[in-house]
């Protein structure tokens, strides 16, 4: 029953009025200090390298453009709306962030004040709407979204989508100007990001839920009409962007991205399903955020029995069981599930493959749904239990907050976003190979050598890792030229950056300029694979073969992914005529060497089949 039945309409109007301006005020206040944030991951493809945001004049380049075109790289995405949003920024403070990150939290106040209108929109009770509200305005699952700039699309799609559920139901029953409200919010979803597809399913979901006579739902002129034009909008805006990016077909995606990509159909599906129970997990717990999801962040579901595909099949089931239960079929509870599941159906990877394996800004619009539906069972408690709920909700919503506080500071920069995703997921080849990127920028070698090499063991395929880790070594080529092995190596302390340096050294031919560098990282670092791997190669050069075989072995012991240690290895194998070892070795070297061997990998093949 709405609890405000009966009051007079202003009193209840100020009720609404209040919630309203705290649930704004709760997104203000959390996320005010991310004006003074600077520019992180996709930020600079979308803006900063973006020569379209620079000038209005641009519009009809952006219009004609595939997304991030003004940065030099053609993409299958088209989403001028957005690009024209920060080309309003940059007139506003030019390549200064702040009056981005302002835009994003005003978006992301005005959204959730629009959460609470649907609350009211599905029926829920006034407090039960705030409360819904207030949890989405201070989830931490929505801090990707607000708090890095290129978040702006997921904002304008559910502000637009947002505005279009509400004011269809208007449209519907008033007609006359209020019809265009809706129009404009459904294009205005389309030209912000590719998912703005869902506001019309969403849109058809509220009103054949919502709606008072079913039986009259295809008789409604005014409704029939509506519709038409949705669909007529939708025609051209595919027509238009088929005309821009060459038609919907599926994105060129690096499986470093999305494993999903490589994977048969039905290991896609049933990983896609598991990522969907993440999701509901992380709305659920929100304790492990992170900005990557790449490969390797979540393994790949390869049996039917794994106990994840179990889990979320069995809670799919309980919430579908649960609909056909005759006192929920009549509440907000149908309405609000189809809401989550259409929402978070085109970045599943069920559908197609997208450009990543799962990103927390997927759940933005879902998550309102479940913000709501959350709402809706405290609401219940507190009927029941009126001052534990309160306090239950006080917890709660301080608990989010505080969550919320805690990895908003990690997108002040790369460098402290991608130090937070190794430590929330460590076997993400992706995460230490960005952060290995940002130490680089910022002048550290040796922890980007650290983390690229960290990056190339979880994955020595990872061809971008690979060439990042070349640049470092340029680098540090650069700004030691004259390193003397002898004498006392630049940044003793860091045993990655004597590495490099050894490695330098050899390349120049001084083995033992090599050698000194190697021997004084392993000093520093006692299990130090590379350098041990590398001090064996360079005795078997030598030809040392007995010290060369036990620092080649002590080194895949330490690191089981180590090629260049395999290679040396298999080697003296074929030279002692251990066949069975040999065998091993190139099998070990061949699955290890991903593309940064092409030689050896092909001698290493043609000497296996003839072994075999």
């Amino acid at each position: 029953m709405n609890h405000t039945e009966g009051l007079h309409p202003t009193r209840r109007m100020t009720a609404e009025m209040r919630w309203q301006l705290v649930i704004a005020l709760a997104a203000w206040v959390l996320y005010a200090r991310t004006l003074g944030f600077g520019w992180v991951f996709d930020d600079q493809m979308e803006v900063v390298l973006n020569s379209f945001v620079t000038s209005f004049r641009n519009i009809p380049l952006i219009f004609s453009s595939t997304a991030w075109a003004g940065s030099g790289m053609e993409t299958y995405l088209y989403r001028p709306l957005t690009t024209l949003s920060f080309a309003g920024n940059h007139i506003i403070s030019g390549l200064e962030p702040w009056s981005y990150h302002l835009a994003n939290v005003a978006l992301h106040a005005t959204a959730s004040v629009l959460v609470f209108r649907l609350g009211r929109a599905w029926g829920l009770p006034l407090a039960a709407a705030g409360m819904g509200a207030l949890l989405f305005a201070v989830h931490p699952v929505n801090v990707e979204v607000v708090t890095a700039v290129f978040g702006r699309k997921d904002l304008l799609v559910a502000v637009f989508t947002l505005t279009m559920v509400l004011s269809h139901r208007v449209a519907v029953d008033r007609g006359g100007w209020r019809v265009v409200v809706p129009i404009l919010s459904f294009a205005g979803a389309l030209l912000s990001k590719e998912v703005g597809l869902v506001a019309l399913p969403l849109v058809a979901t509220q009103d054949w839920f919502l709606c008072s006579d079913r039986k009259g739902f295809f008789h409604s002129s005014r409704r029939a009409r509506l519709y038409v034009t949705y669909l007529a909008i939708l025609l051209v805006y595919v027509l238009v962007r088929n005309t821009v990016t060459g038609g919907f077909s599926i994105p060129d995606t690096y499986y470093m991205d999305n494993p999903l990509v490589t994977a048969s159909l039905p290991v896609r599906l049933s990983t896609a399903m598991v990522v969907l129970g993440k999701g509901l997990a992380l709305l659920a717990l929100p304790l492990t955020l992170s900005p990557d999801y790449s490969f390797n962040a979540i393994p790949l579901v390869e049996s039917i029995f794994d106990w994840r595909l179990l889990g979320i099949l069995a809670v799919g089931g309980l919430l579908v069981g649960s609909l056909f239960r005759s006192d929920l079929r009549r509440s907000f509870l149908p309405f609000g599930l189809s809401w989550y599941l259409l929402a978070i159906l085109p970045g599943s990877n069920i559908l197609v493959p997208v450009g990543t394996m799962f990103g927390e800004r997927f759940l933005y619009l879902p998550g309102m749904a479940f913000c709501l539906l959350a709402a809706g069972g405290l609401a219940w408690v507190l009927r029941r239990f009126p001052m534990k709920a309160v306090s239950l909700l006080g917890l709660i919503l301080l608990s989010l907050s505080f969550q919320t506080f805690r990895y908003s500071a990690a997108w002040t920069s790369d460098l402290s976003l991608f130090q937070w995703a190794v430590r929330s997921v460590p076997g993400s080849t992706k995460a230490h190979h960005k952060l290995g990127e940002a130490y680089l920028e910022a002048g550290d070698y040796g922890s980007a050598i650290r983390s690229l090499n960290r990056a190339l063991r979880i994955s020595p395929d990872n061809e971008f890792a690979a060439l990042t880790f070349a640049g470092a070594r340029e680098a540090v080529a650069n700004k030691y030229p004259d390193a003397d092995p002898t004498g006392t190596p630049p940044n003793p302390n860091d045993p990655d950056l004597l590495y490099v340096l050894g490695q330098r050294r050899n390349q120049r031919g001084d083995r033992a300029g090599a050698k000194e560098y190697w021997e004084a990282a392993i000093r520093l670092e006692q299990h130090h694979a590379g350098a041990i791997g590398d001090l064996g190669a360079l005795h078997l050069a030598g030809g040392d073969t007995a010290v060369a075989f036990n620092y080649l072995a002590e080194a895949v012991e330490l690191d089981n992914e180590l090629a260049s240690a395999w290679f040396g290895l298999a080697r003296i194998h074929l030279d002692r005529g251990e066949r069975v070892e040999a065998r091993v070795a190139l099998k070990r070297f061949i699955d290890s060497a991903g593309p940064r061997y092409p030689n050896q990998v092909e001698w290493a093949r043609m000497t296996l089949a003839l072994l075999e």
